[in-house]
């Protein structure tokens, strides 16, 4: 939709050119030729001669093609020169102020454009000169400015006036309406305050504005497009926004770019289906295992459940083309169960939420298999391990694991149940180390572990559908050495008013035989410490235990200063501290009345 100035960094893609008059298209060739040859001075020569002709022609678009391609080559024979090219360019914008307003207001805008790429620039300054008398340019053709200007294919919106690039350029899309507005163009009117919407913060009221003023416009459907945005970030449901896109094509059905609203719609109306089980190992006995379901146009879906001869430890992933193609070649056709889903009279729209239980199923390994009516919708596929077996491991001391196996269902030891542990050392490993297992009447079994990786199988001769895991458990400990004193302290409450008594108590004791032994300490005197929330000691008081290796103080609180949390502590050996908290609250106040009984009451009456 817009047209661009082409400025300085975008000038070196002017090669090659096609240029009306004979005399100007040798001169770029020549241009051309220099900078094929890294010859940048002699390319700068041919510019010049550019300039000075188009300069007597007021052939402006290639006096500044030329002007900005010289600055711009120059400035990269020497970057220093940068400051003294900009001085130039500053120049001939003042110059041209006086002798050609319509240069001036391009030399300006190229200013501005220039500034805008500056921490410190005033692009500002130079777009209002630009932009100073928008009548004039509105009266000249950008078509008169190329090569400088580069023609929108849909400039026919602005009459292909000047004013309209250089406004875009500068950003002033509110100076662009007002002018457009005014002088009658409601095309112009309509996409230069569309433009003007995107940078305000209440851009979706003002998008519907635009609608009502120029909805009669076809060019209204770039506001739709830029609404319909707006909708969807903010996450209108999918009802609105296809409420929306219908409404929008009816109404702006010849701006062609609309079209991207038939194709928002089509994402919002494709077919979709989605399946999560809750569980995907289960007993022989479980009749709950749901399965979630997502489905979106979709009038029916058909779940296959299919046992296989496939063993619970078989590493096979459904996502793989080759291992699925095994999976089916393994499937016993005789144990297939259907359960069909049809979903009817919803809106091609809506995202239905749909749920269903899995039938109990003997011991086995399933595939379940997700076809939706739609043939547009690739099936999806999950493996289902049916098990009455479950295997726990602790580890113990020495490196020593103990596995235990019980029935899943009625959570009793299984003996003579084999495990098999496959160990890796690392990922790359081809070659496991294997090691069986059989449990015993406890159903337990006992190994060293190497300290590998290990999958874990459980199986017996009835049921091999318990799938293959990695198992592990952790074994910590740590010996404790708390011989000493220790010192625990109290208060009576946990909350207080400023100026209120704390009764402080204190219990110190000494720790034995490493932690597990402890004996009251009589006699010993330390100071019990307040301090304040940041810290400050507020009171000191010494204390000696009794036999019981108790002690007691009482502090007065301030009763005005900070309040938050306060600390005793003490200097003992056994340390000890706890806090609490003092606040200004009152204690509310209320009466408890009852309306007298009038009626009469006899015994048993309730």
């Amino acid at each position: 939709m817009k047209k661009l100035l082409v400025f300085i960094p975008l000038i070196l893609l002017l090669f090659p050119m096609k240029i009306a008059a004979q005399s100007y298209d040798e001169l770029w060739k020549q241009v051309e030729a220099a900078g094929r040859k890294d010859l940048p001075k002699t390319a700068i020569v041919s510019l010049r001669k550019i300039e000075k002709k188009a300069q007597r022609e007021k052939a402006y678009g290639q006096l500044l093609a030329a002007n900005f391609l010289a600055l711009s080559i120059q400035t990269q024979i020497s970057p220093d020169s940068m400051d003294v090219e900009l001085n130039k360019l500053k120049a001939k914008a003042q110059q041209a102020e006086r002798k050609d307003e319509v240069l001036s207001a391009i030399y300006n805008c190229v200013l501005g454009w220039i500034e805008q790429g500056k921490s410190d620039g005033n692009s500002a300054e130079y777009f209002k000169k630009a932009l100073s008398n928008p009548s004039l340019l509105a009266r000249q053709k950008a078509a008169n400015y190329t090569p400088l200007v580069k023609i929108g294919k849909d400039d026919h919106i602005f009459g292909g006036d000047l004013l309209h690039v250089i406004g875009m350029q500068a950003r002033d899309f509110d100076k662009l309406n007002r002018y457009y507005v005014e002088h009658g163009n409601r095309e112009a009117a309509c996409y230069t305050a569309l433009l003007a919407v995107d940078e305000k913060d209440n851009k979706s009221e003002l998008l519907d504005s635009l609608m009502r003023v120029y909805g009669d416009l076809p060019i209204c459907g770039e506001v739709a497009i830029s609404k319909y945005n707006c909708m969807s970030e903010d996450e209108e449901p999918a009802e609105k926004l296809v409420a929306f896109i219908d409404n929008a094509l009816s109404r702006w059905p010849a701006w062609a770019p609309i079209e991207q609203l038939r194709n928002e719609r089509k994402e919002l109306t494709a077919p979709m289906s989605t399946a999560e089980v809750e569980r995907d190992r289960v007993t022989s006995k479980d009749k709950d295992n749901t399965v979630q379901m997502e489905v979106r146009n979709v009038p029916s879906l058909t779940i296959n459940i299919t046992r296989t001869s496939l063993k619970g430890n078989t590493q096979y992933n459904v996502e793989d083309k080759n291992d699925l193609k095994a999976i089916k070649a393994s499937l016993i056709p005789s144990s297939k169960q259907v359960i069909q889903r049809t979903y009817k009279d919803y809106k091609d729209y809506e995202i239905l939420k749909d749920s269903f239980n899995l039938p109990a199923l003997p011991v086995g390994v399933y595939l379940l298999e997700y076809v939706p009516s739609d043939s547009r919708l690739a099936r999806d596929y999950s493996l289902y391990y049916v098990s009455d077996l479950f295997v726990m491991t602790e580890e113990q001391p020495d490196k020593r694991n103990r596995y235990v196996v019980v029935d899943a269902n009625e959570g009793q030891p299984v003996p003579g149940a084999t495990i098999r542990i496959e160990y890796r050392k690392d990922n790359w490993s081809s070659k496991p180390l294997t090691k069986i297992l059989t449990t015993d009447s406890k159903g337990e079994a006992f190994i060293t572990d190497p300290g590998y990786s290990s999958d874990v199988y459980v199986y017996t001769s009835k049921d091999q559908a318990f799938p293959a895991m990695d198992l592990k458990s952790n074994y910590d400990y740590y010996e404790a050495d708390k011989n000493g004193e220790e010192a625990n302290l109290y208060t009576d409450r946990s909350l207080y008013r400023p100026g209120q008594t704390v009764h402080a108590s204190a219990i110190v004791y000494l720790m034995t035989q490493k932690g597990f032994k402890m004996k009251a300490e009589a006699g010993v005197s330390f100071d019990m410490i307040l301090r304040d929330t940041n810290g400050k000691e507020v009171s000191r008081k010494a204390v000696t235990t009794d036999r019981f290796g108790t002690a007691a103080v009482d502090f007065e609180l301030p009763s005005s200063g900070l309040t938050g949390d306060f600390t005793i502590i003490t200097n003992s050996k056994g340390g000890g501290q706890v806090r609490f908290k003092v606040e200004e609250y009152k204690r509310p106040t209320f009466e408890v009345s009852f309306d007298d009984y009038k009626e009469k009451y006899t015994i048993g009456d309730t």
